[in-house]
């Protein structure tokens, strides 16, 4: 991309702004890893924009309630 504009970093630079990837951790028996796939997580995970909406109506409720309640 930066070819064509005869723009160039130095590799320290480059390197400093993106670093190389890092090697994919493997989750041993006993790890934290190993027990975040788990059909509870995952149920979580589906379940948590649901949770959330419900949060956020809840909450609007209140706030156009204690509002109206305020009217003359």
């Amino acid at each position: 991309m930066t070819e064509g504009y005869g723009f160039h970093l130095p590799d320290a630079l480059t390197h400093a702004a993106v670093p190389p990837p890092a090697p994919t951790p493997v989750a041993a028996a006993g790890d934290a890893l190993a027990v975040e796939s788990g059909p509870v997580i995952n149920l979580l995970e589906e379940l948590f924009p649901l949770a959330w909406l419900g949060m956020l109506t809840v909450a609007s409720f209140v706030g156009i309630y204690s509002a109206v309640t305020k009217l003359p």
